[in-house]
């Protein structure tokens, strides 16, 4: 059941950082980019969010879930 579940998590994780990329790219691909601050708004929540989500993949840290969670993942 251990294994099973760090697999798990770890593929939520990856799934959570691909999301965050998704985000980082939200203003383009919504034809938003014309605001300044909707794009560094979704630059910095996604890159938050892809960099913690990418990192709790390889090596899960309670405090990389809780910060992800705060981010918006």
């Amino acid at each position: 059941m251990g294994r099973d579940w760090k697999e798990q998590r770890a593929a939520f994780n990856l799934l959570s950082g691909l999301l965050g990329l998704v985000l980082t790219a939200t203003p383009w691909l919504l034809d938003e980019a014309i605001d300044p601050l909707a794009v560094w708004s979704a630059v910095f929540g996604g890159a938050l969010v892809m960099r913690l989500g990418f990192s709790a993949a390889l090596a899960f840290r309670g405090w990389k879930a809780w910060a992800q969670a705060v981010g918006g993942g």
